[in-house]
């Protein structure tokens, strides 16, 4: 009898057809809606090749001249954008969504670095310092909460101006929101209310980093109306409260801090640290605390209930921490109750969630090679990221969906020319009846991507995987062309 976690992985990738031998990309992207079937087509056989080779350049990855032509021909037109090559990924993700209660859904800002190629990339402007070039891309990943990564809902691309670079802070607070790069966030924010009318049976929680500590995110967040839309998001700076500490002084205000201080603690929970390059991997002792605080508008001075905005907030803090290394602290602002330990404890491991989109940017940006692509516009470009983060989630769904549901047949994710090339390359004995369970079939992917599975080495990690896949479609490619369904029936 199946598990609950195997039938949930079954809900997960239900994205199966009849036929054995559609791949992924037949499934997830065959509705592109690109306005030509012709276009629909292409995209289909760009992803099949830039996945199966996903560190190569296109020319290696493409199948000769002709499609490696037409793959930059079919960047450069008009029809082609980043929002129309995620559209089906979009709804496949969505569908994937609907079979979960809840749904994590996590932004964050990545740099794409193109200082070495700059002359390649005409639009692209300055990063962290003057003389390094790139984009910034901003997406929105849904994990569910054991972190398996059902897809990208939405991506930003953009370029900073180099005449306004190094705009002091002080000017830059005088500016709308509208035309601030924080705005990114409120943007994102309409992506999770967008997920959640979308999917209404299930919660959609946003979880986002320090950098989204944004008065105006916070105040979107908390009146947007959708019941099912809520957000954890790590506080960056210790907020004012709307209570004085001292009536007389009309300039003096408490922070959230000296109210979780004041908060009773809920209790403590053991959390495993992994080791560092400063520590050692120990067991740390974690405090909960939490509190219902009422913040004060960072720019307005006089009290107006207008102003004024009430979220809770979960304190979790390592205690007695060693000498040489860095304690655990985290000041969650958030919607979600948390009067309890056991809800405070939820919240934490809600926002521990958020983990994942830096797991995908590591596939994205090293298992893809994004960063060495040498498209000349940024709109050229944009489709190509975008075909590229629906590729990346396919590595990283395997890796996780392997962990979790180990003992799915191995068919939900891989073709019956794939998991069947693979396993006889590498066991060297006949065909079992059936399809293998999911992580037995992973690791023998991984193999091929040097995972040796020994004892201790625990399941494959998403680099092994990437390179297993690679050759492991070559293996099908020659299954098809030479395996036991190609041989004449008198051998």
């Amino acid at each position: 009898m199946d598990t609950t976690m195997e039938i949930i992985g079954r809900q997960v990738a239900g994205e199966q057809v009849d036929d054995d031998e559609a791949s992924w990309a037949d499934v997830e992207l065959s509705h592109a809606g690109l306005g030509d079937k012709r276009l629909d087509r292409r995209l289909v056989r760009i992803a099949k090749s830039l996945a199966a080779a996903p560190q190569d350049s296109i020319p290696t990855a493409s199948d000769g001249l002709a499609e490696t032509v037409a793959a930059y021909r079919f960047f450069d037109n008009e029809k082609v954008t980043l929002d129309k090559v995620l559209k089906p990924h979009v709804q496949r993700t969505y569908r994937r969504m609907r079979k979960h209660p809840i749904v994590l859904l996590a932004q964050d800002t990545t740099e794409l670095d193109y200082t070495g190629c700059s002359e390649r990339h005409r639009n692209s402007g300055p990063l962290s310092r003057r003389r390094q070039l790139g984009y910034y891309l901003h997406p929105s990943i849904a994990f569910t909460p054991e972190g398996v990564c059902l897809g990208t809902l939405n991506a930003k691309l953009w370029a900073r101006d180099p005449e306004t670079f190094g705009t002091s802070r002080e000017t830059v607070k005088q500016k709308p929101i509208e035309e601030k790069e924080s705005y990114r966030w409120l943007e994102g924010w309409e992506v999770v209310s967008r997920a959640a009318r979308a999917v209404p049976q299930s919660q959609v929680i946003s979880v986002s980093d320090r950098e989204s500590d944004i008065y105006a995110l916070l105040s979107k967040a908390t009146t947007d109306g959708t019941p099912n839309a809520r957000f954890v998001i790590r506080q960056r700076d210790d907020r004012c409260l709307t209570e004085r500490v001292d009536e007389a002084d009309s300039r003096a205000y408490r922070k959230v801090s000296s109210a979780l201080v004041e908060a009773p603690p809920l209790g403590t929970i053991t959390v495993d640290v992994p080791r560092s390059k400063k520590s050692k991997a120990r067991l740390a002792t974690v405090e909960i605390r939490s509190a219902a605080v009422t913040l004060k508008h960072p720019r307005i001075r006089r009290r107006d209930e207008e102003t004024e905005l009430t979220v809770n907030v979960v304190w979790a803090i390592e205690r007695d921490v060693p000498e040489d290394a860095d304690g655990i602290e985290w000041i969650l602002f958030t919607d979600l109750p948390c009067a309890t330990l056991d809800e405070a404890v939820q919240v934490v491991e809600y926002y521990a969630g958020r983990w994942g989109i830096e797991v995908f940017f590591r596939v994205f940006k090293s298992g893809c090679k994004v960063e060495e692509l040498q498209l000349e516009t940024r709109d050229r470009l944009e489709p190509c990221l975008g075909l590229y983060l629906i590729i990346a989630w396919r590595v990283l769904h395997m890796v996780m969906l392997g962990r979790q549901c180990p003992n799915l047949p191995c068919d939900v994710l891989l073709t019956e020319s794939e998991w069947q090339s693979a396993w006889t390359i590498r066991k060297q004995t006949p065909l079992p009846a059936s399809s293998p369970g999911l992580a037995e079939m992973i690791a023998i992917v991984a193999s091929f991507g040097c995972y040796l599975g020994r004892k201790g080495d625990g399941p494959p990690g998403p680099k092994a995987i990437w390179i297993g896949l690679r050759r492991t479609m070559d293996f099908a490619l020659a299954w098809n062309t030479f395996g036991p369904k190609n041989r004449p029936a008198n051998e």
